[in-house]
């Protein structure tokens, strides 16, 4: 394995580690969590690496995957290819569960969230890939994009990151601030 993958290894390790030790269950949407990290100029799903599952919740439990595999989560990995479309330097992302509590406290906590229309996608376009490249602007990637629930899509947020151990990071403290103001 060369350098680069195993640094992109390790980092993916220690934000899985941290997730394990730190992030609630209320935090995972119901289909799960997917994180990935890509190469340096990655272009191809087979260049971004991920758990080999999501991050799951059964019974209050966190079951974190212990996998990394190439090709990621199909998803996330579309995400993370598209975003670094715009910013190389953008090459991790993850998901977390959509309510319009967390739409207030993420955008009260991160500086650009920007949000995209899923009713004005075209016929034609790879979900994902559109509503991120919504959201783009030239050499810019918000800190955080979500779509809110329609008849074409359930609602989602996507926390972007340079690599997967700030983008978990940025998850902790997000879920610590909302606890903070819970209290």
């Amino acid at each position: 394995m060369n350098e680069e993958k195993e640094e992109i290894f390790r980092r993916i390790k220690t934000a899985l580690k941290i997730l394990k030790d730190d992030l609630e269950p209320e935090i995972i949407p119901e289909s799960g969590m997917a994180i990935a990290f890509a190469l340096e100029n990655a272009i191809d799903p087979q260049e971004v690496f991920g758990p080999s599952e999501r991050v799951t919740v059964s019974e209050e439990k966190i079951t974190i995957p212990s996998g990394i595999v190439p090709g990621a989560d199909e998803e996330i990995s579309a995400v993370i290819l598209t975003a670094v479309k715009y910013d190389r330097t953008i090459r991790s992302a993850a998901n977390i569960r959509y309510s319009e509590e967390l739409i207030r406290a993420v955008s009260d906590y991160f500086p650009d969230v920007r949000s995209f229309d899923p009713e004005r996608e075209p016929p034609t376009a790879a979900s994902m890939d559109w509503g991120v490249a919504a959201c783009c602007g030239e050499d810019n990637i918000p800190d955080v994009i979500f779509n809110r629930e329609s008849t074409l899509r359930e609602g989602r947020i996507l926390i972007f990151g340079e690599d997967p151990v700030e983008t978990v990071r940025n998850i902790i403290n997000l879920q610590r601030r909302i606890n903070n103001k819970n209290q």
